[in-house]
């Protein structure tokens, strides 16, 4: 997870990930799988938690935030981003901005 994170606007690919670890991709699927995952899960766990800070942080335009999660299609990424939080990006930062940093580093660490 850290290799993603480090490299969030990375187009990683499973395949992209083994050789940065210098992994077979089977050996990193059944690691994953060890601990009741999967490669996507992960990416898109280490994207939206990325997406959410860059939207609470900042009024950075939503086409950054989708570029620099790695996503090159914005209404894609508004699509995964309301699935995963339940709100659209704009949505969520109106909720969430005014929150204090305690609340805000609360969110982030349970979603």
């Amino acid at each position: 997870r850290k290799t993603i994170d480090n490299d969030i606007s990375t187009k990683w690919r499973l395949k992209t990930l083994s050789e940065k670890l210098n992994l077979s991709e089977v050996t990193i699927r059944k690691k994953l799988e060890n601990e009741n995952t999967n490669f996507y899960r992960i990416l898109l766990d280490a994207r939206m938690q990325k997406a959410a800070r860059l939207v609470l942080d900042s009024d950075t335009h939503i086409n950054k935030v989708s570029y620099a999660v790695g996503m090159s299609s914005v209404s894609y990424f508004i699509k995964l981003f309301s699935d995963y939080y339940g709100l659209t990006p704009k949505q969520f930062h109106l909720k969430y901005k005014h929150r204090n940093t305690g609340e805000k580093a609360a969110f982030m660490l349970y979603n």
